[in-house]
């Protein structure tokens, strides 16, 4: 596991700049914004037409079309079956709303026939595509037009969609056969009738169910003679951090704790500060600069507030869609035996190169720990553990490896140290698992048992020898 970071612009990062993140930062969920995970419900398809087809009095078969529009509708069609006369059709959608095709209205422009049954009925000409997911950024709903998604827009004539373990089937009125698949790291694979597959992006269903984790947010500079320095940043989440300097800590560049209101202490992250010289000498150009995106209130210059805030006594600073804060990266292999591996994606300075750590450590509770020539002490990742329910019921496999099964259930991944799991031990050995004693005394009996099998042999040969003997 790496750790989320909270980036801003360089400008920003100049003044503040960001040094850690707590374990329990919103931004460091612990496995990445994936997967996304079609819900088991059935999917929603909304149809602009009904077509239905039926045989009249005179046996002759019709087909018509009735577009949504012509039914008291509200929501989106997801149901067409035959009505309890056996001449009309009901046409149901998600909101429950049933409204009936009736056999007048099958009729228009026919006279002197009656309908005497319906052969089929079916929900065609799809416009859009509603499919459930679950992230853990919460769940939604991701809306696409048939157009959307490459390989289904030529589906115009959808006889059944369906959903079992993740993947979504639809089947047209020729019996052509395609799925929409869902792809372990979240991605959904769509296959068409000649087996094209195209791919609908986990970030492109995150996106469209208004999940996304990435959204720029503001970040704001406020400042107080009497009370301080205040500066509040947001997460894509709308969560709000805030962090306090006391107009004494400001006399000089120090570091603050940007608490979650709301959430816990664990929920944090940790930020620089210039002194408070620096920052009213800096602020100013900084705001020049990126003029298009900050606002100032300035109350001591209220008339030119880009000018010098060498005496001003209050300012606020808005720096809007500054700050990104982005989520942790799964477990995966760091390759620390691999000269051309960089560590990315951590709060502690970016992009890394394992040349510029001098020693790498592995802490008793799974954290990796290096140390940094500029950065001092850095962590660079977690190794975690796991559990499971019945480890009983774990299969071997040979060579001390075991395997889930569904006695077992599957594995709970958890800190080390907690939840019933040991802590690791670094730099070193185990001992062998072997008692000696007894492989001693068990070496001894067989050694034994051999030399006695060894003596019953001889007595053996010997008896028969002078059975001969006595013969001769």
């Amino acid at each position: 596991y790496i750790a989320g970071e909270v980036t801003m612009p360089g400008d920003l990062k100049g003044l503040f700049g960001v040094e850690s993140a707590s374990e329990g930062f919103t931004g460091d969920t612990r496995s990445s914004k994936f997967p996304i995970q079609v819900s088991n419900s059935t999917p929603t398809i909304d149809y602009d037409d009904v077509e239905v087809q039926f045989t009249d009095s005179n046996n002759t078969q019709h087909t018509v079309t009735i577009n949504k529009s012509q039914l008291n509708l509200t929501g989106k069609i997801v149901s067409v079956s035959v009505d309890a006369s056996g001449t009309g059709v009901d046409v149901t959608d998600d909101q429950g709303n049933t409204d009936t095709i009736s056999s007048a209205t099958l009729l228009t422009g026919l006279s002197g026939v009656t309908v005497s049954k319906i052969d089929s009925q079916l929900m065609v000409n799809p416009k859009d595509l509603y499919i459930n997911i679950n992230s853990t950024w919460g769940n939604g709903i991701a809306h696409y037009t048939m157009s959307e998604i490459s390989g289904l827009a030529e589906l115009n004539n959808v006889s059944t969609i369906s959903v079992n373990n993740g993947t979504i089937s639809v089947t047209d009125g020729n019996g052509t056969n395609k799925t929409i698949k869902v792809q372990s790291d979240g991605t959904i694979s769509v296959t068409d009738g000649n087996g094209t597959n195209k791919t609908i992006s986990a970030d492109s269903l995150i996106t469209k169910a208004g999940l996304s984790d990435n959204k720029p947010q503001d970040f704001v500079v406020s400042y107080d003679s009497a009370t301080g320095l205040e500066i509040t940043m947001t997460d894509a989440n709308g969560k709000t951090y805030v962090g306090n300097v006391s107009p004494e800590q400001l006399k000089s560049a120090g570091s603050v704790v940007m608490y979650a209101q709301g959430g816990t202490s664990d929920d944090s992250f940790v930020i620089s500060y210039p002194s408070i010289t620096t920052l009213k000498s800096t602020l100013p150009d900084i705001a020049t600069k990126n003029s298009g995106s900050v606002s100032l209130i300035d109350n001591a210059t209220a008339n030119n507030p880009l000018t010098s805030l060498t005496n001003a006594d209050e300012f606020v600073f808005t720096f809007s869609d500054a700050v990104n804060m982005n989520q942790s990266e799964p477990s995966r292999n760091l390759g620390l035996g691999q000269s051309s591996f960089k560590l990315s994606g951590g709060t502690e300075g970016g992009e890394q190169t394992v040349a510029n750590l001098t020693n790498i450590s592995i802490n008793d509770d799974g954290w990796l720990v290096g140390t940094h020539e500029i950065y001092g002490v850095v962590e660079l990742g977690r190794i975690d553990l796991a559990t499971f329910a019945n480890p009983a019921g774990l299969a071997k496999v040979g060579n001390t490896y075991f395997e889930t099964t569904l006695n077992s259930g599957d594995p709970i991944v958890v800190n080390a140290g907690t939840e019933g799991t040991g802590q690791l031990m670094a730099s070193t050995l185990e001992a062998s698992n072997v008692d000696l004693s007894n492989e001693f005394s068990d070496m001894i009996m067989t050694q034994r048992g051999f030399q006695a099998s060894s003596r019953v042999i001889t007595v053996s040969d010997t008896m028969l020898e002078e059975l001969i003997n006595l013969k001769r």
